[in-house]
């Protein structure tokens, strides 16, 4: 967007807005605000109102009810003439449904530990290890039907941790410190064989269900077990870290991978996929939906609803986009 001299005119549609969240999200892993503002040829004032209204500028998308200044040179022409999308408001007004936020858990950094295993511990467990062969492995939940921290729900029910919702999926995410190879996503799904799965026979990631979608000790046990079999025949010898908590057993027999443990309440400040990396990819994945859902507004069609299949596609697709460098600075900053 700064290539073509930013954004001159103060009206901005909805299309622009979701184009600078997105190039945000890009830059702000290694950029303040105030770089890309000013790099986007912005007030730095427009972009905390922006971000600050994220949720409601991407709801707006999803409507279509909000009116738009069109803009020349839109980067994404397909976001354009959005249909109405009052019957969405009537349906939902109509059957009460509602948005809620879904609140997770929050995590206690403790910044002794930190301190301790950064300068006692860890110079000695790298020291052995290239960046190339340096690993990190975490699982984030998936809401997959809508943006990740929201979800739909009839009035007068709660939502806590999304455990209302049957659209929830995890995912394991593993990549090396330059960003060079990450490796094919597991997914964790409800159903052993979803209806969407009939037919299809390449998948563009990995897929195992468990009757919650969460991690396991089993699920993990096998996913590593695999990998140190393909480390061993490249002959290649690995560092992989993940955080400490019961689906992570701490007694594999691995030969290729040398498995090491983050210290407990600190995975928040340590673990590279924490630094950013899990955030743009639910970014990404997002913005796929909501692309998804413009284009079916403007095809007439009432959205269809997103299946386990399609998660797998945008959420692989997500993960590919994610670059080298965006994961070369979250594994230095942690």
């Amino acid at each position: 967007m700064a290539d073509r001299g930013g954004i001159k005119r103060k009206a901005l549609s909805v299309t622009d807005k979701l184009n600078i969240l997105k190039m945000y999200d890009e830059k702000s892993v290694n950029k303040n605000q105030k770089e890309i503002a000013k790099e986007m040829d912005l007030p730095a004032s427009t972009l905390r109102t922006i971000l600050a209204n994220r949720s409601k500028i991407e709801s707006s998308a999803m409507t279509g009810s909000c009116k738009r200044q069109k803009i020349k040179h839109g980067k994404f022409d397909e976001l354009e003439h959005i249909l109405s999308g009052g019957w969405i408001d009537r349906f939902k007004k109509r059957h009460g449904i509602v948005y809620r936020q879904i609140w997770g858990e929050a995590e206690s950094v403790n910044d002794a530990d930190i301190a301790a295993w950064s300068e006692n511990i860890l110079p000695n467990i790298l020291k052995e290890y290239s960046s190339y062969d340096i690993f990190n492995a975490d699982e984030f939940g998936l809401f997959f039907k809508l943006m990740p921290d929201k979800s739909l729900v009839f009035k007068r029910e709660k939502c806590h941790g999304g455990k209302l919702s049957k659209e929830r999926l995890s995912v394991l995410a593993c990549t090396n410190a330059t960003g060079s190879q990450k490796l094919r996503l597991l997914v964790i799904g409800k159903s052993k064989a979803p209806r969407c799965f009939k037919n299809v026979r390449t998948f563009p990631c990995d897929y195992v269900s468990q009757n919650r979608a969460w991690m396991t000790g089993d699920i993990f046990i096998n996913w590593i077990k695999q990998l140190d079999l393909s480390f061993k025949k490249q002959n290649r010898n690995i560092l992989l870290f993940v955080d400490n908590c019961p689906a992570h057993p701490t007694t594999i027999p691995l030969e290729n991978i040398k498995l090491v443990f983050l210290p407990p309440n600190a995975t928040a400040k340590l673990q590279p996929l924490d630094q950013g990396i899990i955030k743009v990819l639910k970014q990404k994945y997002r913005k796929k939906l909501v692309l998804r859902y413009l284009k079916e507004m403007e095809s007439k069609n009432p959205a269809k609803k997103v299946d386990v299949l399609d998660a797998l596609h945008y959420v692989s697709a997500a993960w590919d986009e994610i670059t080298a460098d965006v994961i070369k600075n979250c594994f230095r900053k942690s």
